[in-house]
C-alpha cells in the first residue's frame, strides 16, 4: 500500500489541476501548478476535506532537480486497486514476514545490501535471535532481498516470492481444518509430549467418527490429509505456544526471551503503542437511557511525544474489529471531532502511520491478519514479552491517567475492587449517554492530555509533536479507500451463475459476469468484505491485480449490516427455519423487535451490552453522525445529516469535569 508525506516531492491532483508541494505556513499548504507554474494556496481544512471526500488524489511521482515525472493514471476511478499482500496464501505471507525480519536486523546493525562478508558473519546469529529453525539464508540471497526492498521504497510486496502467484494453496475447508487443529490441541500439545505419529492416528480416528455422522446427514465425507500435511500443520503453529504446551511456560520463556531493553523513540510516529482496557464506568443508551454496561477503550499513543494518536470505544470485547477501528481513527485524522464539537479548543493534529506498532501478545495482535495489515501499511509490528507491561509503559500510564483524571468524578463510575464500592450503585447512578462519553473523551484528549505538561520532563506533548514533525513529517496513506481492503475480511469463492458466495450471501454484477466469461465458471477469486458493511465486496481481478467493488445482490438486507449482526440473525434463522436464506433473515429481522422488548425488560445489564454490540454502538459511528440505539439495533446506519453537525455547546448533561478547568 502506497503512503505519502507532506514534503517536497508530493504531487496531488485537486479539481483537475496537478500541483507539486512547495512549503507550508500556519494552516496553509503552498503548491505549484506544474503546467502554469502558478502558486496555489490550499488551507489545511480544505486539503483534508478534499482528501477524505476523494476529491484530492495523491499521484505517483519522481522528482529530480530538472524534471518532475508523474502518472495521472496511477489511481483509477474506483480507488482501491492496489493488490494487498494479505490476499496471498499464508505460506507466502509468512515467507515475506521472515525476509523483512532479516532485513530489519541487518539494517539495525548498519549492514547494507552489498556487504556480503559482514552478512556471512552475523546471519547465523540473527537466525538464532529470530528463532528461525531453518538454515540461515545465504548472504547473496539476503542481499537481493535488501536491494529489492530498498529500491521499492520499503514496500513489503517487493520481497514476496515469485512463486506466490504461480500456485494455489488447497484448502481443507473450515470444518475439516477445525478438526485438524483440535486434534493437535488435544493429542499433541500436551505436557506428556506425545509423538506426531500418535497425534496423527488420533486425528484419523476422529475423522472416521465425523465422516459417519456426515454420511448419516447425507453429506460428503471429509478426505483425510496425509501425515506430511498434518506435520506441516503442527509446524505452522507458533513455536512459542507449542513449547509452552509441551515443555512448560518457564522453559519456553527462557528459550525465547530476548532482552532488548527500552527503545527510545527518535521522532514522532517512530513507535506507537496500543492496547485495550475496560473502562470503570457505566454508560446509558442515547435514546432509551437504559444502562448498557462498561465500554471497552482501545487507544494508541505516540512514544516520542506522548500524543494520543487514536481512540476507539465499543461494547465488543477486544478483537481485530476494535484494533482496525483504532487504526482507521489514527490514520483518517481528527477533523471530524473538531467539526462536530466546536468547543474542543485545541487542535488535535496527531495522526499518521507509525514506523513500528508495539503491542502485547493478545490473540488479535498475534493473528496473521493483523500482522499482514501492518505490513501492508508499510510498518512493522513489535511484541512485548509476556507479563512485561513496562515495555509499552506509555500506553499503560495513559490508561492510568484516564482512570485518575477522566473517570474519577463521573457518575456511574465503578471500582476495581467490590469492597471499595461499598453502597455506591454504579448502574443506578449511570446518567452519561454513550455519545457524551465519546465527546468527553475526545475533548479530554485534545484539551487536557495533549496540552498538559509531562510531570517528569515538563514538556507538553503537543509541543514535542509540532517540533518533531518539522524534521520527520508523518506518513499518511495515499488512498483511504484501500483501507477497506487492507482492514476487511479476506475470503475466496468460486465464480458461478449466482456470483460469489460469502456467509450465505451472494455478490454479483456485470463486471463479475464478464470476469466469469473470461476465466471460466468455477474459477476461484479472492475478495475482501468490510467488517461493518456487507453491502459490497472488493474482488481481486487476477487479470490486472486490481480490486473492484462488487455489490451484494440483496442490498435491502446487506447495506450497512455488520458481519456480527448477520451471524447473530443467521443463528436465530437456523434455529427457527432449520436453514439460512436471505428471505428468512429478512423475516427474522422483522420479528426481532419483540425479542428486543423482552431483553430491554430484563434487569440483567449483560443482555443490554449484547444489544449494544449488536447495534454497532461505537465511537466511530458517533463521529460519523450515525444514530444507533438498542431500541432498534438492526436498523441500517442512519446519518443524522449529510454534513457533520456542529454543536454550539457541550452535549454533556453532567457537571463540568475537574480536568476541564485546569
Amino acid at each position: 500500500m502506497r503512503n505519502f508525506i507532506i514534503a517536497r516531492g508530493l504531487v496531488i491532483k485537486l479539481e483537475g489541476v496537478v500541483c507539486e508541494y512547495i512549503s507550508r505556513a500556519t494552516g496553509i499548504f503552498y503548491f505549484r501548478d506544474v503546467l502554469t507554474q502558478a502558486v496555489v494556496q490550499v488551507t489545511e481544512v480544505k486539503f483534508w476535506n478534499a482528501f477524505r471526500s476523494r476529491k484530492l488524489q495523491i499521484l505517483e511521482a519522481t522528482s529530480t532537480p530538472t524534471h518532475l515525472l508523474y502518472d495521472e493514471e496511477s489511481l483509477d476511478a474506483d480507488g482501491n486497486n492496489d493488490k494487498d499482500i494479505s490476499q496471498l496464501a499464508e505460506k507466502w505471507q509468512e515467507d515475506a514476514d521472515r525476509k523483512i525480519l532479516y532485513i530489519g536486523e541487518l539494517r539495525r546493525q548498519g549492514i547494507t545490501c552489498g556487504q556480503r562478508t559482514k552478512m556471512r558473519a552475523v546471519l547465523r546469529e540473527i537466525a538464532k535471535k529470530l528463532g528461525d529453525l531453518e538454515e540461515p539464508p545465504a548472504p547473496s540471497t539476503v542481499g537481493k532481498w535488501m536491494s529489492e526492498f530498498e529500491r521499492s521504497g520499503g514496500d513489503v510486496a517487493s520481497v514476496v516470492s515469485g512463486f506466490a502467484m504461480k500456485s494455489r494453496r488447497k484448502s481443507t475447508g473450515p470444518e475439516h481444518e477445525e478438526l485438524i487443529q483440535t486434534s493437535i490441541d488435544d493429542h499433541y500439545l500436551l505436557p506428556t509430549r506425545p509423538s506426531r505419529t500418535s497425534a496423527y492416528w488420533w486425528y484419523l480416528s476422529h475423522l472416521k467418527t465425523e465422516n459417519r455422522e456426515r454420511l448419516s446427514d447425507s453429506l460428503d465425507p471429509l478426505v483425510p490429509i496425509s501425515y506430511r500435511t498434518f506435520s506441516r500443520r503442527i509446524d505452522e503453529r507458533p513455536k512459542y505456544e507449542v513449547d509452552v504446551a509441551r515443555l512448560g511456560a518457564q522453559v519456553a520463556k527462557r528459550r525465547y526471551t530476548m532482552i532488548e531493553g527500552h527503545l527510545p523513540a527518535s521522532h514522532p510516529l517512530d513507535y506507537a503503542e496500543l492496547d485495550h482496557t475496560l473502562l470503570n464506568l457505566f454508560v446509558v443508551d442515547d435514546e432509551s437511557c437504559l444502562p448498557l454496561g462498561r465500554p471497552w477503550l482501545t487507544a494508541m499513543k505516540d512514544r516520542f511525544s506522548g500524543m494520543v494518536l487514536g481512540l476507539y470505544l465499543t461494547f465488543s470485547s477486544p478483537s481485530l474489529q476494535s484494533t482496525f477501528g483504532l487504526l482507521r481513527h489514527s490514520l483518517e485524522g481528527h477533523h471530524l471531532a473538531t467539526l462536530k464539537w466546536p468547543d474542543i479548543e485545541n487542535p488535535w493534529l496527531s495522526s499518521g502511520l507509525a514506523a513500528t506498532y508495539v503491542s502485547d501478545r493478545g490473540s488479535d495482535y498475534r493473528s496473521l491478519r493483523y500482522r499482514m495489515a501492518i505490513r501492508s501499511l508499510g510498518s512493522e509490528y513489535q511484541y512485548c514479552e509476556v507479563r512485561t507491561p513496562w515495555h509499552k509503559a506509555s500506553i499503560e500510564r495513559f490508561f492510568g491517567t484516564v482512570e485518575t483524571t477522566f473517570l474519577e468524578s463521573l457518575p456511574g463510575k465503578t471500582f476495581r475492587c467490590l469492597a471499595d464500592r461499598n453502597d455506591y450503585d454504579s448502574s443506578g447512578t449511570a446518567v452519561i449517554r454513550f455519545s457524551v462519553i465519546v465527546y468527553l473523551l475526545h475533548k479530554w484528549a485534545a484539551d487536557f492530555h495533549n496540552v498538559f505538561p509531562n510531570s517528569r520532563t515538563g514538556a507538553r506533548p503537543i509541543d514535542l509533536w509540532n517540533e518533531g514533525i518539522v524534521t520527520a513529517p508523518p506518513s499518511l496513506p495515499a488512498n483511504l479507500d484501500q483501507l477497506d481492503v487492507v482492514l476487511g475480511n479476506v475470503a475466496s469463492s468460486r465464480l458461478s451463475n449466482v456470483g460469489l458466495r460469502y456467509e450465505n450471501m451472494t455478490f454479483a454484477d456485470g463486471y463479475l459476469r464478464d470476469l466469469m466469461e473470461d476465466l471460466g465458471r468455477g474459477a476461484i477469486v479472492q475478495f475482501s468484505v468490510p467488517e461493518n458493511d456487507l453491502g459490497v465486496a472488493y474482488v481481486l481481478d487476477p487479470r490486472s491485480n486490481k480490486n473492484v467493488p462488487v455489490p451484494n445482490t440483496r442490498p435491502d438486507y446487506a447495506n450497512g449490516l455488520s458481519l456480527f449482526q448477520h451471524k447473530w440473525m443467521s443463528k436465530i434463522c437456523r434455529n427457527k427455519y432449520k436453514k439460512t436464506s436471505i428471505d428468512g433473515l429478512m423475516s427474522v429481522k422483522m420479528e426481532i423487535n419483540a425479542r428486543i422488548r423482552d431483553e430491554l425488560a430484563a434487569k440483567n445489564t449483560k443482555s443490554k451490552t449484547t444489544l449494544a454490540r449488536l447495534a454497532g454502538i461505537n465511537s466511530q459511528a458517533i463521529l460519523n453522525g450515525e444514530a444507533r440505539t438498542i431500541l432498534d439495533p438492526l436498523a441500517s446506519s442512519k446519518t443524522k445529516s449529510e454534513e457533520v453537525p456542529e454543536t454550539t455547546s457541550s452535549i454533556s448533561d453532567v457537571r463540568r469535569p475537574r480536568w476541564d478547568v485546569i
